[in-house]
């Protein structure tokens, strides 16, 4: 294909607009079969199956939904107790007392994860198996090195004896 050919047939295949923006392809489809078969028509569609899964759930639990909330109730009071009497900054106290009554069933479990800071842990342990498997060297505790405590001190100070540093200090006795 010569360079003339080339450039004419880009140039017809490329819309210029007014702000200066180049589409080299042409626009998709349009209307209700690019909605239903698009991410917005995806996702309309999950959430629709989301809520009829809750709403068959709930009907065939309905029984038992007032043990739920009893025992949802009882988790909280119990975790706004225990928060309480926790050592922790007041606004982080308010903070998961205000999570905890109103998701009792994501914030009792959020609550223990973070505080148990697993995540940190397990990276400290991992951090701390590495450098432990690379240095050579031994361990801290075994490289110091103590100075010889001398059987008898080498010199004495002047006022060792109670003497006068000097002519003006005075010692008390």
């Amino acid at each position: 294909m010569k360079k003339e050919n080339f450039s004419q047939n880009m140039k017809d295949r490329m819309q210029q607009f007014e702000d200066g923006g180049l589409r080299l392809l042409k626009k998709g489809q349009k209307g209700i079969v690019h909605a239903i078969f698009s991410r917005f028509g995806l996702v309309l569609l999950l959430m629709l199956l989301q809520v009829g899964v809750l709403w068959g759930v709930f009907r065939w639990f309905g029984t038992l939904l007032p043990h739920y909330f009893g025992g949802s109730v009882a988790v909280s009071v119990f975790m706004v107790v225990y928060i309480l009497n926790s050592r922790m900054d007041n606004s982080a106290k308010i903070t998961w007392m205000v999570t905890i009554a109103i998701l009792p069933v994501v914030g009792v479990p959020l609550f223990f994860y973070v505080k148990s800071n697993f995540g940190h842990n397990a990276l400290q342990k991992r951090a701390a198996s590495l450098t432990g498997a690379c240095s050579p060297s031994p361990p801290p505790q075994q490289r110091r090195w103590k100075r010889p405590t001398p059987a008898r001190p080498r010199w004495h100070g002047i006022s060792t004896a109670g003497a006068a540093a000097s002519r003006s200090t005075r010692t008390r006795r």
